[in-house]
């Protein structure tokens, strides 16, 4: 099977916070690449719709805000979350989060 992903993934476990629309969100990260995460969470979005995340880079103590959008679901479990709009700083800080989970 080819994989179809444009970065890299490692394992991370973060608490998330942030809004979909007006409605205040919490997840839990499962993994992280500087294109997007996986989230888990009791309530999923519908694909498509945009969410505002903030979180702890495990490790850092530095702290991240960046918009997404829902990529894919698995209802009451996964969301897929792209990131639409990150910092140059905050993607070269995942992408170096990445490259130590070697």
């Amino acid at each position: 099977m080819e994989e179809k992903r444009k970065f890299r993934r490692v394992p991370m476990d973060a608490h998330i916070e942030g809004e979909a629309g007006d409605v205040a969100y919490t997840a839990e990260a499962r993994n992280i690449s500087a294109g997007g995460m996986l989230i888990r969470t009791t309530h999923t979005l519908r694909e498509g719709e945009a969410i505002r995340l903030r979180f702890e880079l495990p490790g850092t103590g530095t702290k991240l805000a960046i918009s997404g959008v829902v990529q894919h679901v698995s209802p009451g479990a996964y969301m897929g979350i792209r990131f639409t709009e990150i910092s140059p700083q905050d993607f070269k800080l995942i992408n170096d989060y990445v490259d130590a989970g070697d």
